[in-house]
């Protein structure tokens, strides 16, 4: 694990924040057999250190470790390479009004268990990841 594949076809590149090592695991799983490139970590620090360029797409927990939030992550992300990618925050929580704020935040909401379906809607949403310059 950890070899990167040379194909013809761009992969999506793809960042998954999750502070429970076991949802890590298992996105990385479901997104790598969808012929993603995936790179994970608990925290935006932990993931921006592994990016070897500008991911195409970020799904993170709302709730990690400490105070910190998926908005704080998703934001540091997007700051480290002076972008907005297009973000999937994933919740357990309910309260109707945190889902109105995330969502007036312009990030897509799915509530967990994150139906693969709806993940792969989120996928096909994304803009192409540029061609490798030949």
């Amino acid at each position: 694990a950890g070899t990167i594949e040379t194909s013809l076809v761009a992969q999506q590149l793809l960042v998954v924040v999750d502070d429970e090592e076991s949802i890590r695991d298992g996105m990385q799983q479901l997104l790598s057999t969808w012929g993603c490139e995936v790179v994970v970590g608990a925290d935006a620090e932990e993931v921006i250190a592994q990016l070897q360029r500008k991911p195409d797409g970020i799904v993170s927990d709302f709730r990690l470790r400490g105070a910190h939030t998926g908005i704080e992550t998703i934001d540091a992300i997007n700051s480290a390479y002076s972008s907005t990618i297009p973000a999937l925050i994933v919740t357990g929580d309910t309260e109707k009004q945190l889902l109105v704020e995330l969502q007036s935040g312009g990030h897509q909401v799915l509530h967990k268990p994150v139906p693969p379906a709806k993940l792969r809607a989120f996928l096909r949403s994304l803009p192409p990841p540029p061609l490798p310059e030949t």
